[in-house]
């Protein structure tokens, strides 16, 4: 979503506050090469909500992404920047393990996004190499929704300043894919904190190769199939059915 103002000396301070806070935070090194122009269109068609238009279900994504760890044999981390709809100029952070924040992106703004800046800094599809970790290692993202805020909006809901929920996760392949919402509250929510918020979740879209995550759209492995169920109910009424007629019949 786009939006065109700051809240006067409230974010003139925070820019300052961030900007001290980001020149302590590690940054990463670019990766090799950017991302094949095939891939980029493809996430970029599939998984980029158009704007200002609201996800009916956002409880509906592929993956959990409080859940996503360092694969197995992935090496390295990568990410890679897809699209961004924002107008406030956000930064994305990451946490190794529950470690210290390290800065992805000091400056989420492009001049070929969904919502282009003349001066933006980030081309579609630019890459970021995070290095390789151990398997399991838990991995982090967090955006701050412009810099220098100390509001971080994270995959947990209950960390995140509004409570609600500000990261959808998908797979492809090896590939994680998120999309953040940055603005604070519900949908069309004003008053207080409340910035009219759009849930377009296209704030910033990244795609990851080397992480893992657990998928919500199945259930458990210990669960049974829903037709896995009405087979165990059909042999259970078919069982109840016989001993009732064995009964009648003495």
């Amino acid at each position: 979503m786009k939006r065109h103002f700051f809240n006067g000396l409230l974010g003139t301070a925070a820019t300052l506050a961030g900007v001290l806070a980001a020149s302590a935070a590690q940054a990463f090194s670019p990766t090799a090469s950017p991302l094949p122009s095939d891939l980029w269109s493809f996430f970029n068609q599939e998984f980029v909500q158009p704007e200002r238009l609201e996800f009916q279900n956002t409880s509906a994504f592929k993956l959990d992404p409080m859940s996503l760890v360092f694969a197995s044999g992935a090496s390295p981390l990568e990410v890679f920047f897809i699209n961004e709809g924002a107008g406030m100029r956000g930064s994305l952070f990451t946490k190794i393990n529950g470690g210290p924040e390290q800065t992805v992106i000091q400056e989420i703004s492009s001049r070929h996004s969904v919502l282009p800046e003349d001066d933006g800094v980030l081309e579609l599809g630019q890459g970021w190499n995070l290095g390789k970790q151990a398997a399991g290692t838990k991995v982090e993202f967090l955006l701050s929704p412009w810099q220098g805020s100390d509001w971080r909006y994270g995959a947990d809901p209950s960390k995140n300043p509004d409570g609600l929920q500000h990261i959808i996760a998908y797979q492809y392949q090896d590939w994680v894919i998120l999309g953040f919402e940055d603005l604070f509250g519900e949908l069309g929510a004003t008053g207080g904190n409340n910035q009219n918020s759009d849930r377009d979740f296209n704030d910033v879209v990244i795609a990851i190769r080397g992480l893992a995550g657990t998928r919500i759209d199945q259930p458990p492995a210990d669960v049974p199939e829903p037709s896995t169920m009405l087979a165990l109910f059909g042999v259970g009424a078919f069982g109840a059915l016989t001993r009732r007629r064995r009964s009648q019949e003495s």
